[in-house]
């Protein structure tokens, strides 16, 4: 059964406190390891382990037993194992440190909004009364990440826009502006490429409805439609809007052997082919070099065999 890092190990604060119930009770390990009535020749050894801490997954029965024999209660140690019952669960706490490894390149204040984000998900879903799974949780909060670096992309890009064309810094004067850039883009995202009408139809629909809350002149909307629209295609071209963060970590080794693992069986289909290829068979199969090329149609026959062995 897999375990996750969080899962119940003997701390250094418990190892410290066993070991102190042992030197109370005035037993030294092997005497302790006659009385729990394990003699056999790592018994002392594994009792060293449990008061080092060690031993990574404890049994339920060797505490017990431990305790038995230094004649002291599970009390003297319930405060530590309270401690660690009223953590949040094995489950929580490996998903929340999987959304953090997909965040840790934003900034601080988007990072913060991620995880507020996820805890009032979560805290829905409780009150509710369904199951929400990490895997869930996990996408959400990347495809979130990802909104969030590309909104600040698009931002900078209206920014500067705006420079060129002379609109007051001042929030009044810019934020219609901005806005009505979200607004397009999130036309852009909702209707699909093969949607060419409909999106060009929604479009004008939110130029009309712009000029006539005075966003701006039809001169500056045109811009700012024209330049979310070159925006979004280029990154649409270049795959950052399905670019979402990932939260695996692969170590260097692991990524190694499944390289190694990949050259290999491309390395074995070559070969394949090299020793197959020349035969009219093979090659009306379409290259596949299974058993069933021997049988259907008639078959190879005894002169490929041969032919085969000899090259062999």
């Amino acid at each position: 059964m897999k375990r996750f890092q969080a899962s119940f190990t003997v701390s250094a604060a418990l190892a410290a406190r066993l070991k102190q119930l042992r030197k109370r009770a005035g037993l030294t390990q092997g005497e302790l390891a006659r009385l729990m009535a394990r003699q056999g020749k790592g018994s002392a050894n594994q009792l060293s382990r449990l008061e080092s801490g060690k031993v990574k997954y404890p049994s339920l029965a060797l505490v017990a037993d431990y305790l038995r024999g230094c004649r002291a209660r599970f009390d003297e140690i319930l405060d530590l194992l309270n401690e660690y019952v009223t953590q949040p669960p094995v489950t929580e706490i490996e998903t929340r440190k999987a959304i953090d490894v997909a965040i840790q390149y934003l900034p601080e204040r988007l990072k913060v909004r991620v995880q507020r984000y996820d805890a009032k998900t979560a805290a829905r879903a409780k009150f509710e009364r369904r199951r929400l799974a990490p895997k869930r949780r996990i996408e959400r909060a990347c495809r979130l990440a990802a909104a969030f670096v590309q909104r600040a992309k698009l931002e900078n890009r209206l920014a500067e826009l705006l420079d060129e064309l002379k609109v007051p810094a001042s929030a009044v004067a810019r934020r219609p502006l901005t806005e009505f850039g979200r607004k397009v883009w999130g036309i852009l995202k909702k209707t699909q490429a093969k949607q060419e009408e409909k999106r060009l139809a929604r479009l004008e629909q939110a130029v009309a409805t712009a000029l006539e809350r005075h966003d701006g002149t039809e001169e500056q909307l045109r811009r700012v439609l024209e330049l979310v629209r070159d925006l979004f295609c280029q990154m649409e071209k270049q795959g950052e809007l399905d670019d979402v963060p990932s939260n695996r970590r692969v170590s260097g080794p692991r990524r190694a052997r499944v390289i190694r693992k990949r050259r290999a069986k491309k390395q074995a289909k070559r070969r394949t082919r090299a020793v197959w290829g020349h035969f009219p068979y093979f090659q009306a199969a379409g290259g596949r070099s299974s058993p069933g090329i021997w049988r259907g149609q008639g078959g190879l026959g005894n002169s490929y065999l041969f032919e085969l062995l000899s090259i062999v």
